[in-house]
């Protein structure tokens, strides 16, 4: 269940101004910013090696952010992946999703 909005709370679950993400020299994105509001579900997609899991470790274990600011007021956070080599829409068989 989600938390309920007061005056002190943003109407975002995630706002991100400015993100530089990379590792030692590397440069892997620069002034990335975005906001996901309360509610939203939100999706990263990308091919091999463009930055994916370096931003998600950054959103969600602060391990690879250089530069910026990330600001989280985030009750739940979940994460869901396809496995590699699965494309397409869920079919869904009684209770269970199957691509």
């Amino acid at each position: 269940m989600d938390a309920p909005m007061t005056s002190t709370t943003p109407p975002y679950a995630i706002d991100v101004q400015n993100l530089t993400v990379g590792y030692g020299s590397k440069v892997l994105m620069q002034y990335l910013n975005f906001t996901v509001n309360n509610g939203e579900i939100f999706v990263i997609l990308g091919g091999f090696g463009c930055g994916k899991s370096s931003l998600l470790k950054n959103l969600f274990e602060a391990r690879a952010k250089r530069e910026g600011k990330s600001y989280e007021d985030v009750v739940k956070l979940s994460l869901a992946q396809i496995p590699m080599g699965r494309y397409g829409n869920p079919q869904e068989y009684g209770d269970t999703a199957h691509f």
